[in-house]
């Protein structure tokens, strides 16, 4: 397993790019921001992305979401709990004084307990709601990622609308 830290956008969100090393089959989780920073990584490495996984729907975590999938095909998966603040994404960011196109409808809902392979490499889904109604965390072998369920050295934000 190879993990690729890009951090991400105005909040500094922690993007990662996780491939199996083999197969050369890769996950992005949480393209919170700059498209053009992750795809030259993809591109780099000669990835084939086959997810795009989001561990909540706040804009500061889905902003290159519409430009990855463009890029890649890769289907776009999140919990159906976050859909409404997903498909609200551009809004949400408004408030903040940031512009985001609407990313595109999900393709995958994930659930608390299910399974996602990438190449030989394993993950299983936790739900984790209070961040966001729909949070997850992805647990593989020896390593976790939490989106904003825990941040570092702290907790994730619970008071926030949605």
């Amino acid at each position: 397993m190879k993990i690729e830290n890009i951090v991400v956008g105005p909040l500094q969100v922690n993007c990662y790019i996780v491939y199996d090393e083999e197969s050369l089959d890769a996950m992005v989780i949480d393209p919170g921001d700059d498209a053009g920073k992750i795809i030259r990584l993809i591109d780099d490495r000669k990835l084939a992305v086959s997810r795009i996984v989001c561990t909540y729907a706040h804009f500061d975590h889905i902003g290159a979401v519409r430009e990855l999938k463009n890029k890649t095909g890769a289907p776009v998966m999140l919990s159906k709990d976050d859909f409404d603040i997903y498909m609200r994404a551009d809004r949400q960011a408004s408030l903040w004084g940031f512009q985001l196109a609407q990313p595109p409808f999900p393709d995958i809902y994930l659930a608390d307990g299910e399974e996602i392979d990438v190449g030989k490499l394993h993950f299983r889904v936790i739900q984790t709601p209070g961040h966001s109604p729909g949070g997850i965390c992805l647990y593989g072998e020896g390593v976790i990622f939490t989106g904003d369920t825990i941040f570092a050295g702290s907790v994730g934000r619970t008071d926030f609308p949605g």
